[in-house]
């Protein structure tokens, strides 16, 4: 546990060109195993399962047919997957890049629960609290559609789980997840969604106790302008 604490805070970020793109060190977790199982008490997380739960209840309406005018979108990202390292545009210093895990996994829409596409989710951690157990993250997420793609970008808390917590998609969860904001969260966009812009609202459940992979059940609302 102590050896990838220390590889994600070491190289949380860094320069392009001091990556090579076989450097799987970072964000793998594969120290993690069974950490993930055991019981904490931190009271502060009971807050932050408060505003999951105001997002989950949250009323959603239709998903949209149409890129724009206002249109919202509802969706799933489903699925378990090992990492790959890629470079993302830097939140925090435009025209910068960082590094980051990305996750390709199914895009499933909430309307019908009938697969429509695949997600990416790119991650760079920020800061790790205790034995993982909140981990402060941007999270870079590609939505690849028929009509096109998507990709949004926000700061997002991720909480260990305070019980036992399984989902009906993916089965045992070891944290939840969560990230909203007022500010546009639209960094690019394809076809119909070119020139896109607009806010996105994360509810998640992970599970991050199998060394070198993540399960994920992560629901996103994107509301475009």
């Amino acid at each position: 546990m102590r050896g990838a604490l220390a590889l994600l805070r070491e190289y949380r970020k860094v320069p392009s060109q001091a990556f090579a793109a076989s450097d799987t060190r970072l964000f793998q977790l594969e120290t993690m195993g069974d950490d993930f199982t055991r019981s904490g008490e931190m009271k502060n997380t009971w807050m932050f399962l408060i505003v999951i739960s105001l997002i989950l209840f949250e009323p959603s309406g239709a998903i949209a047919k149409d890129q724009g005018g206002g249109k919202r979108y509802l969706f799933n990202l489903v699925g378990t997957a090992q990492p790959t390292m890629a470079m993302v545009p830097d939140a925090e210093k435009p025209g910068e890049e960082m590094l980051a895990s990305c996750y390709e996994v199914d895009l499933i829409d909430m309307k019908n629960q009938r697969k429509i596409g695949t997600a990416v989710d790119c991650l760079t951690v920020q800061e790790v609290i205790g034995d993982f157990e909140i981990i402060r993250l941007i999270g870079t997420t590609t939505f690849n559609l028929p009509q096109g793609s998507l990709t949004t970008q926000g700061f997002t808390t991720v909480a260990k789980a305070q019980q036992d917590t399984e989902s009906s998609s993916v089965g045992l969860i070891s944290h939840i997840t969560g990230a909203a904001g007022t500010d546009n969260a639209i960094i690019g966009g394809t076809k119909k969604f070119r020139n896109a812009t607009g806010t996105s609202r994360l509810s998640g459940l992970v599970n991050l106790g199998v060394p070198g992979q993540i399960t994920f059940d992560c629901i996103f609302v994107i509301n475009l302008d």
